[in-house]
């Protein structure tokens, strides 16, 4: 199986939270800095050295990988 088989099912899951960022007029830059910040917090959360940061962190990271899907597929769909 080929990424490209993937990539309709990859735009039905993301289509909801690229319209509601497109809604609240966010631009990809601004979901980027968003994304930094998620992955800035997952640090913090390694720092930490403990479970709770651990598990804190790994969300982060995912938020942080979800918000990069997010940014490209705004920047495609505004264009930018």
């Amino acid at each position: 199986m080929t990424l490209e088989r993937l990539r309709p099912v990859a735009e039905r899951l993301l289509r909801p939270w690229v319209s509601a960022a497109d809604s609240l007029g966010l631009t990809p830059d601004r979901v980027s800095v968003i994304a930094f910040g998620f992955a800035a917090l997952a640090a913090v959360g390694l720092v930490v050295a403990s479970t709770a940061g651990y598990v804190a962190a790994a969300g982060l990271v995912f938020l942080n990988g979800w918000c990069d899907l997010v940014d490209g597929a705004l920047a495609r769909r505004q264009e930018a």
